[in-house]
């Protein structure tokens, strides 16, 4: 026999969901009512689109969703970004590179001191033999 089992609630709990429509507000409390939308009268002659240029993101906060729209960049802007991302980029090579000329003494010296233990071992047996 088939048939649909409830799913069961990751958090079980007594409240229900508050994500009701990505806000915050919990649709069950007192007070708070659906969103509504209401249809926009387009005027003859006009596109059913509002070409606002830019790029907008949905916000919702506390005052209910709207729309952010965020300015396209200039030439000038996308220059001074690019800028400063190859400067982030010079000084994280700058940093890497005096790291390793920082450890490339270092482990020549550590090599060279375990060459010279081995070459001390040897002489401290050759003396032991003679």
């Amino acid at each position: 026999m088939f048939w649909k089992a409830r799913p069961r609630p990751i958090a079980p709990g007594r409240r229900r969901h508050t994500s009701f429509a990505m806000t915050n507000r919990d649709p069950n409390e007192p007070g708070t009512s659906q969103p509504r939308s209401e249809p926009e009268i387009i005027p003859p002659g006009q596109s059913g689109r509002r070409d606002r240029g830019g790029i907008w993101v949905s916000v919702d906060d506390n005052n209910g969703p709207r729309r952010m729209y965020i300015a396209r960049p200039s030439p000038l802007m996308i220059i001074l970004g690019l800028a400063i991302l190859g400067l982030i980029a010079v000084v994280m090579l700058i940093l890497l590179l005096s790291v390793a000329v920082i450890w490339i003494p270092v482990v020549i010296v550590l090599i060279a001191a375990f060459v010279a233990s081995m070459y001390w071992r040897r002489f401290k047996l050759w003396l032991a033999r003679r």
